[in-house]
């Protein structure tokens, strides 16, 4: 007979020794796959967040520029478009919210204006204080497009030096018409790895510009 049969106390303390050491194991296993889903969730919504952003600000953009288009249609410049006229006609979505001194902010709460281009049948949209990302995201749906869809004629970015500090001329030398690679207005469009490329600031410092014709 061996020494543990012959001492059943000692056989029931290495069993409950077992049983706990078990039992630790499932708690910190346990612990382990809650703490894997909760930062599954926080990653999930963080996407869910940044996704519904990216496609409130696309669908601004594009709410603007077919509430100018329609607004001065028969018209032969867009003198007088500004963010104010058009939230006085409720061209703008509720989201779209006006802070002290006449500034509005997107979605993602940098400014967004609007400008028309003087003696042209132009304006341009601007929308300010986005990380490298969102400015990348927002010029997707506008790559590989004609220059002569929804009437985009250029896109480009700026680099601010203050976030939000948009202007109606801060953009740099990367924004471009919509044109071949000869220069010629052939409308072959921008590959987003150009666009997403001229997004160079830190994070809140790049404003994305769009310029429309009627």
């Amino acid at each position: 007979m061996t020494d543990i049969a012959k001492r059943p106390g000692l056989f029931r303390q290495m069993r409950r020794r077992k049983n706990k050491g078990l039992a630790l194991f499932d708690v910190i296993l346990a612990v382990g796959v809650i703490g894997f889903l909760i930062a599954g969730g926080v990653l999930l919504l963080q996407t869910v967040q940044e996704r519904i952003k990216r496609n409130d600000t696309v669908a601004l953009v594009n709410q603007i520029r077919a509430e100018a288009q329609r607004i001065f249609a028969g018209q032969p410049t867009f003198d007088g478009l500004t963010m104010n006229a058009l939230e006085v006609r409720g061209s703008l979505p509720d989201y779209v919210i006006r802070t002290p001194g006449s500034v509005w902010k997107s979605a993602y709460d940098g400014v967004v204006n609007v400008w028309p281009e003087s003696g042209l049948k132009q304006f341009t949209i601007g929308i300010g204080g986005l990380d490298k990302g969102p400015c990348a995201d927002i010029m997707t749906p506008y790559t590989k497009k004609t220059r002569t869809v929804s009437g985009l004629v250029a896109m480009g970015v700026g680099i601010e030096t203050v976030a939000g500090a948009l202007t109606a001329r801060a953009w740099t030398a990367a924004f471009l018409p919509l044109t071949g690679a000869s220069g010629a207005a052939s409308g072959a469009g921008i590959a987003f790895a150009t666009a997403s490329g001229w997004c160079t600031g830190g994070d809140g410092l790049n404003s994305v510009y769009f310029r429309f014709q009627g």
